[in-house]
C-alpha cells in the first residue's frame, strides 16, 4: 500500500516474480483488500498518506480478529526512531526506510513468512509457549569500537546474556565455542578480518550455520549489502541504528532460529523412528544368512530356513525327515555338550546358553558352528518349544587362529607395528614399537599416530603421502618422528591398506624401524666428505654442488648471484709467529664472523687453507655485492680475541658475477679467482670484480655511499621547498619539501642519484629522519613569521614506515619542535602503500591520532582501491605527474585523473594535482574540480632563501572558473529511488 504510483511499481519490479502482489493506493483500500478471501500473507504499508496514514490502517488491521495475525513491514521514507517505536508498539512485524534496498527488502519480507508459516503449526507454538522459564538467549556483540559495544551492551543487558568480540578471530572462537551464541551482532568494517569474511567463515561450520547473524554498520551499499546476504547475513542494520529496531530484529530472529531448530529436532526423531521401524520390516523380509530353526515342543522340526544347506550341505527336508540328523552329523567331542545345552535336553529354559561345536558337512567338510536358542512360551506361559540359530564361524575360527599366529610375530618382531582403522585411529600396536617410540598402548590407542610428528616435514611431504596410499593402496619412505621424550628420530615406513571382500578399506597397517643408527653413520661419512673438519663449513666438493645446484636454479629463475673469493690478510704470517694450533683457532673464528655476518647464507665455503667462498642471491631487495663485500672488509678490519691475544687479519675479497662472468662453475670460479688475485695483487684488505667495469661502478658507488653517511651527519643536505596552490582563489595553501644534496666538490646532487643508494644501504631512515625533522623546524618558523602558510608535507619512503617506530620518532620531532601536528603533512606513495597494506594501516592509525595529516602520493599508478582508502583514512589524494603532463592530449588520463578527483571527493578527500606546468592544465584541472596544484607554472623547488624571496613578491595566481576551450568531459548521473 502506497499512495505513489512510482513507490508501488518499484515494489512490485522487486516482488512479482516470487509473490502473487496486491496494490492499493488509499487506506481504505487496503483494509478492502485485507478482508478479502483468500487473505494477503502479508503487508507491505507506507505511513505518511493523505487521509489514512499507516498508523491508522495498521491499528484497525490489528483490531479485527480477521486480520490481527498478517504481518505488517512499514515501508516508509519517515527514519526518525519516533515514528518507528510507534509502529512498533502498535504491532508492525518489521520497518524498512526509502530508499528500498531490494535484497534487503526480499529478505525480511521472506524472514516475516517463514515465521507466519511456522506460527500456523499448534505443535511449534506450544513449544515456545513451553520454554524452560527464566531461559536467557545469549547474543555475541563483535565491534572493534569499544563504545559501540558499551551502547548495544547497555540496552540489551537486562534481556539478553551478552558475550562480547573484539576482532573477528575472537567471534569465530565464540561461535564455534562449547556455548554458542544464539544470534549475533556483527560489525562489518574491522581491522584484520572484516565482518563479511567473519561471517562467511562461521556459516561454513554446521553449528555456526544456524546462528543468526545480523550485521550492524556504517556500510550502507547495495553491494556490500548483497555481499553479506550470500554469505549467509540474516538481516542489515545501517548505523547509527534505532535500539528499538535493534530489539525487533533480534526478537524477530531468535524466535525463527529457535523455530527452525525444533522443527529440525521434530523431523530428526521422526525420521529415527521411521529407519527403525522399516529396518524391522527389512529384517523380518530379507532372508536370514544364518541357519534358523523352530521346534515342536517333541523336539520335531516346524522350519528349517533355507541357509542350512549352505552350512551343513543337507536340505530342509532331510532335517523334517530325520530329527536326530543333527546329532548324527555334530563331531562326537562335541557331542555331550549339545546333548547337555542343546535345545531338547536344556534343564534351565529360562536363559539362552550359546553353544560352539563342529559338524561335519555332507561332503565330508569341516564347519564351526555358533548355536544359540530362545525357548518360546504362550500367553498362558506354558512351553511351546524354542527357535535357534546355527551360525557358520568356520571363516572367523580359522581368522583368530591365523590372528593368534599373526600376534606372535608381530610381538616378536623388533620393527615396530601400527594398526589403525580407516579413520587412521590406533587399534593397536607391538612391544618393539613401545621400545622404538616410547610411548605404550595405553597412550596411544585411540589416538592418531599425528602424535608422533616431529614438525620437520611440510604438509605437502603428508599430502603427497596419503595421494600415494589412496591410488595405490601402499607407501614407502623416511619419516621423521618425535619420541616421547622430545627427542626426534627418522624410521623407515612401509604403509598398507587393509580392504575387507567388498574392497571397502577397513585398516591400514604401518611397520617401520629406526634409522637413527644408520643416519649417524651416514652423517659421519658425509661430514668427512662434504665438511671441513675445522670450521665445519662446506669444503670444496660440497661447494661446487652448492655452486652447480645455484647455477640451475637461477637459470631457471633468469636471476643472479655473486660468487666471492676471499683470502684472509697475513694469516701466512700469524700462523708462522704465533703456531699452527693458534692458526687453526683463527681460522675458527673466521667462519663463525662469517656465520654472523651472513645467518640466512648457507653458500659458505673453505675451500682451502685460507680460502673461502661465498654466493650471495641478488634480487630487488638484497644489497649489492660490492656493499657487502665493504661491509665484509669493514668487519674483518676488526679484531679477532684468542687465547687472550688480540690478531688482526684482514680480508681480500674478489668477486665473479652470474651469469655475465661466466655460465658453468669452472669459468665462475677461474674467474673469482682471477678477481682475488687482481684484488691481492693491487693492494691488501681490497675487493675486485673480474670486469674492470664493475670495479669502477664499485668504487664509485661504495664512494658515494661513504659521502651521504657524511653528508647526514654534516651540513650538506638542503631542503627545498615547492609552494601547493588552491585552484579556486590562487593562494597558497602549502609546501612540499624537498631534499637536495649539496656535495662539496660534485656540487648539486639530483635525489635520483642519491635516494635509491640510500634506500638499499640502509640510509633511508636517518636521512628520512633528518628531512622530517629540519622541516618541522620550518613549520615552527613559519608559524612564527607567517601563520597562515598552510602545511609542509614531508615524503616517507616504504623502509621508515615499515619500522615499528615510526609513529613514535615522528611524535619525539613534534614535541620536539614545538609545532602544532596538522602543519605537518606525511606523503608515501600509493605503491609503497600496498607492498606493505597491514603496516601501514598500523601506522597510518597511529600517525592520525597524533593529528598529522596523511596523504597518498602517485595515487593512480598502484592498486587503487576503494577499500584500502577507507581503512587508511588518509586526508589528501596526489594524482600522479604523468597523468597530469598529457591531461590535455591524452583522453584515457584525462578520464583517469577525473576518475581519481570523483573517487577522492566521494570519500571527503583533498586532491591536489602535482607536475603542473601549463595554464590550460590549471584550468581544466579547476574545470575538474581539483582542489590543489602544484608544479613549474606557480614555482620551481627552492631553496629557503629563495622561497622566502618568492614567499614576499607573490600575487594569487588567477585561474579562471571556466575553461570554453576546455575538453568534453563525460559524467554519469544516476537519480535516487522515488520516494
Amino acid at each position: 500500500m502506497d499512495d505513489v504510483n512510482e513507490n508501488l511499481h518499484a515494489l512490485m519490479n522487486i516482488l512479482r516474480d516470487d509473490y502473487v502482489i496486491s496494490a492499493a493506493t488509499s487506506g481504505e483500500k487496503a483494509l478492502e483488500i485485507a478482508q478479502r478471501q483468500p487473505q494477503p500473507e502479508l503487508i507491505l504499508l507506507d505511513i505518511k498518506m493523505p487521509g489514512m496514514d499507516g498508523y491508522s490502517v495498521l491499528a484497525r488491521l490489528k483490531a479485527e480478529p480477521a486480520t490481527a495475525d498478517i504481518p505488517v513491514i512499514f515501508v516508509t521514507a519517515l527514519a526518525e526512531a519516533i515514528d518507528e517505536e510507534r509502529g512498533l508498539k502498535l504491532g508492525v512485524a518489521d520497518y524498512i526506510t526509502k530508499p528500498v534496498n531490494a535484497e534487503l527488502l526480499r529478505l525480511r519480507v521472506q524472514t516475516q513468512l517463514e515465521l507466519k508459516e511456522y506460527r500456523k503449526t499448534p505443535i511449534l507454538l506450544d513449544t515456545m509457549r513451553r520454554l524452560p522459564p527464566g531461559e536467557v538467549p545469549t547474543i555475541l556483540v563483535v565491534d572493534d569500537i569499544p563504545e559501540n559495544i558499551h551502547a548495544l551492551l547497555e540496552v540489551l543487558k537486562d534481556d539478553y546474556r551478552i558475550m562480547v568480540a573484539n576482532n573477528g578471530r575472537k567471534a569465530i572462537e565464540l561461535a564455534q565455542g562449547a556455548t554458542p551464541p544464539d544470534l549475533i551482532l556483527l560489525d562489518i568494517v574491522m581491522p584484520d578480518m572484516d565482518g563479511v569474511e567473519v561471517c562467511r567463515q562461521i556459516k561454513m561450520t554446521p553449528a555456526g550455520n544456524r546462528i543468526p547473524i545480523i550485521f550492524i554498520t556504517v556500510v550502507d551499499s547495495s553491494e556490500d549489502k548483497v555481499h553479506g546476504f550470500d554469505v549467509g547475513a540474516a538481516d542489515y542494520i545501517t548505523k547509527p541504528f534505532d535500539i528499538d529496531e535493534v530489539r525487533v530484529r533480534i526478537r524477530t530472529h531468535l524466535e525463527l532460529s529457535r523455530l527452525r531448530c525444533f522443527l529440525e529436532q521434530l523431523v530428526a526423531q521422526r525420521t529415527a523412528l521411521l529407519e527403525k521401524s522399516e529396518e524391522k520390516y527389512r529384517t523380518l523380509a530379507d532372508y536370514s544368512p544364518n541357519w534358523e530353526y523352530w521346534l515342536a515342543q517333541d523336539g520335531s522340526y516346524l522350519y528349517v530356513s533355507p541357509a542350512c544347506a549352505d552350512i551343513s550341505g543337507y536340505s530342509p527336508a532331510d532335517f523334517f525327515a530325520d530329527a536326530q540328523l543333527m546329532d548324527k552329523i555334530i563331531y562326537p567331542e562335541d557331542l555331550p555338550a549339545w546333548n547337555r545345552y542343546g535345545p531338547t535336553n536344556c534343564a534351565d529354559k529360562s536363559k539362552q546358553t550359546p553353544l560352539i561345536f563342529r559338524i561335519r558337512r555332507q561332503d565330508g567338510a569341516e564347519r564351526w558352528i555358533e548355536h544359540v536358542c530362545l525357548f518360546v512360551y504362550d500367553a498362558m506361559g506354558n512351553y511351546t518349544g524354542c527357535r535357534g540359530t546355527h551360525r557358520d564361524i568356520t571363516e572367523r575360527r580359522q581368522a583368530e587362529e591365523n590372528l593368534h599366529l599373526a600376534a606372535a610375530v608381530l610381538e616378536n618382531t623388533t620393527e615396530g607395528v601400527v594398526i589403525t582403522d580407516a579413520h587412521n585411529n590406533i587399534l593397536s600396536i607391538n612391544n618393539a614399537f613401545t621400545e622404538i617410540t616410547g610411548f605404550n598402548a595405553q597412550e596411544v590407542v585411540g589416538c592418531n599416530p599425528s602424535l608422533l610428528k616431529s614438525g620437520r616435514h611440510e604438509r605437502d611431504f603428508y599430502q603427497a603421502m596419503w595421494r600415494a596410499i589412496d591410488i595405490t593402496g601402499a607407501w614407502q619412505g623416511e619419516i621423521w618422528n618425535r619420541h616421547k621424550n622430545g627427542s626426534i628420530f627418522p624410521a623407515l615406513f612401509n604403509i598398507s591398506v587393509i580392504r575387507n571382500a567388498q574392497g571397502v578399506r577397513t585398516h591400514h597397517i604401518a611397520v617401520f624401524s629406526d634409522l637413527s643408527q644408520i643416519k649417524r653413520t651416514e652423517q659421519k661419512l658425509d661430514f668427512l666428505v662434504h665438511r671441513d673438519p675445522l670450521t665445519e663449513l662446506p669444503n670444496r666438493v660440497l661447494f661446487h654442488e652448492l655452486l652447480f645446484h645455484a647455477i640451475q636454479q637461477n637459470e631457471q629463475n633468469h636471476t643472479r648471484f655473486a660468487l666471492l673469493f676471499l683470502d684472509l690478510v697475513n694469516f701466512k704470517m700469524i700462523n708462522e709467529s704465533l703456531g699452527p694450533s693458534l692458526g687453526d683457532k683463527l681460522l675458527i673464528e673466521v667462519a663463525n664472523r662469517f656465520r654472523e655476518l651472513f645467518p640466512n647464507v648457507n653458500a659458505i665455503a673453505r675451500v682451502g687453507g685460507d680460502i673461502f667462498n661465498i654466493i650471495l642471491e641478488q634480487n630487488e631487495h638484497a644489497l649489492g655485492p660490492d656493499l657487502v663485500a665493504q661491509q665484509i672488509i669493514d668487519a674483518f678490519n676488526e679484531p679477532f680475541e684468542i687465547d687472550g691475544h688480540q690478531v688482526y687479519s684482514g680480508v681480500s675479497i674478489g668477486i665473479a658475477l652470474y651469469p655475465e662472468d661466466g655460465l658453468d662453475v669452472e669459468t665462475l670460479q677461474s674467474h673469482g679467482d682471477a678477481a682475488l688475485h687482481q684484488a691481492k695483487s693491487q693492494g691488501r684488505g681490497l675487493l675486485r670484480f673480474f670486469s674492470p667495469e664493475m670495479t669502477t661502478l664499485a668504487k664509485a658507488r661504495l664512494a658515494l655511499e661513504a659521502d651521504l653517511r657524511r653528508a647526514i651527519k654534516g651540513n650538506e643536505l638542503r631542503l627545498f621547498y615547492q609552494p601547493q596552490i588552491d585552484l579556486v582563489n590562487g593562494q597558497i595553501v602549502g609546501f612540499e619539501a624537498l631534499v637536495r644534496w649539496q656535495h662539496p666538490s660534485r656540487g648539486m646532487i639530483p635525489p635520483s642519484s642519491f635516494i635509491p643508494l640510500a634506500e638499499e644501504c640502509g640510509l633511508i631512515v636517518p636521512l628520512g629522519e633528518w628531512v622530517l625533522k629540519t622541516a618541522c623546524y620550518q613549520i615552527k618558523a613559519w608559524s612564527l613569521s607567517r601563520p597562515a602558510f598552510g602545511q609542509i608535507a614531508v615524503n616517507v619512503s616504504a623502509a621508515q614506515l615499515g619500522r615499528g617506530n615510526f609513529a613514535a620518532m615522528v611524535k619525539t620531532i613534534i614535541n620536539e619542535t614545538g609545532i602544532q601536528p596538522g602543519s605537518l603533512e606525511i606523503e608515501i606513495t600509493e605503491s609503497s602503500v600496498m607492498s606493505n597494506l597491514t603496516s601501514a594501516i598500523e601506522s597510518f592509525s597511529e600517525l592520525k591520532a597524533l593529528g598529522v595529516r596523511l596523504s597518498i602520493d602517485d595515487f593512480g599508478t598502484g592498486y587503487s582501491s576503494l577499500a584500502y582508502l577507507q581503512q587508511l583514512a588518509v586526508h589528501k589524494l596526489k594524482i600522479d605527474i604523468s597523468f597530469v603532463r598529457k591531461i590535455l592530449v591524452n583522453s584515457a588520463d584525462a578520464l583517469i585523473v577525473q576518475a581519481v578527483i570523483a573517487l577522492g571527493h566521494s570519500l571527503g578527500l583533498e586532491i591536489i594535482a602535482e607536475g603542473v606546468e601549463e595554464l590550460a592544465q590549471a584550468k581544466y584541472l579547476r574545470f575538474l574540480q581539483c582542489d590543489v596544484m602544484q608544479g613549474f607554472l606557480v614555482s620551481k623547488p627552492l631553496p629557503l632563501d629563495e622561497i622566502e624571496v618568492f614567499l614576499n613578491c607573490y600575487e594569487p595566481l588567477s585561474i579562471p572558473a571556466e575553461d570554453k576551450g576546455s575538453r568534453s568531459v563525460l559524467f554519469v548521473h544516476s537519480e535516487p529511488f522515488n520516494q
